[in-house]
């Protein structure tokens, strides 16, 4: 008899752990957002999620065979037993670790080995405060992938002002929803980007599954750049920011 799957996406679970060995089982299916966080993993790495909540990258990304060895983390307990109760469910407990931890502060080994950070589904003051407090990452051994939920500006503008260097930026949607991917390295070099790359990134950069992704995500913004003018300017505020963002975009869509 099965199990009912614990997670959306989830098309099987592992029964039997000489399923993995076997090679009997299915590959796992994420949405679009964990997805596009899966694609930036490099092969061979150890993986560490941090705010893993039901330790789901870390279980797809030892079945895929990306990863040999992950940590699933979280600052409450709660999750960290959800995490630690699916891993066993998938049969991985003997390479997935799950650690209650303060964001980063579990991670003292030096050097680093070769990690992947994966810290997605917070805000993005909070990713930027979790990265500042351990030096030790500051090496072009980690990557770090990080999904902003909100205030994507201070994510960027953070590795840009720490010596980070960004490699790719991914858009994707889910539920209605657009989620940004960041994915960074440590170079030591300190960049200086404007108010408008901090808040949409270098749009000829970002990575779409579609044109008419690009072009979906490119008119929301819009939308909501032009909306916030409107506002501001009902208010006898100036809008030049707005105004100025939105013929960015508009240039950068062909319109």
């Amino acid at each position: 008899m099965g199990h009912k799957p614990l997670f959306p996406y989830v098309d099987y679970i592992i029964m039997d752990k000489n399923d993995l060995i076997d090679n009997k089982v299915p590959h796992l299916s994420l949405g679009p957002r964990l997805d596009a966080v899966m694609s930036f993993i490099r092969d061979g790495t150890t993986l560490a999620d941090i705010g893993t909540d039901h330790a789901l990258i870390p279980i797809a990304a030892c079945l895929s065979g990306k990863c040999t060895r992950a940590y699933a983390t979280d600052v409450n307990s709660g999750p960290v037993e959800r995490a630690r109760k699916n891993v066993a469910l998938y049969g991985l407990s003997d390479v997935i670790t799950c650690i209650k931890s303060d964001g980063l502060s579990w991670l003292t080994e030096t050097p680093v080995s070769r990690y992947d950070i994966v810290i997605a589904g917070m805000g993005g003051e909070t990713i930027a405060d979790i990265i500042s407090k351990n030096g030790l990452i500051r090496t072009p051994a980690v990557r770090l992938i990080l999904q902003p939920m909100t205030k994507q500006e201070k994510v960027r503008l953070f590795l840009a002002e720490s010596g980070y260097k960004t490699l790719a930026e991914k858009v994707v949607t889910e539920n209605g929803k657009y989620y940004c991917i960041i994915c960074a390295e440590y170079d030591g070099a300190i960049r200086s980007i404007d108010d408008f790359t901090a808040a949409y990134g270098a749009p000829e950069a970002i990575i779409f599954n579609s044109k008419t992704d690009k072009e979906s995500y490119l008119s929301h913004c819009i939308e909501v750049l032009l909306r916030r003018a409107a506002g501001k300017e009902a208010a006898g505020l100036t809008s030049s920011a707005e105004r100025e963002f939105t013929k960015r975009l508009k240039e950068y869509l062909g319109t």
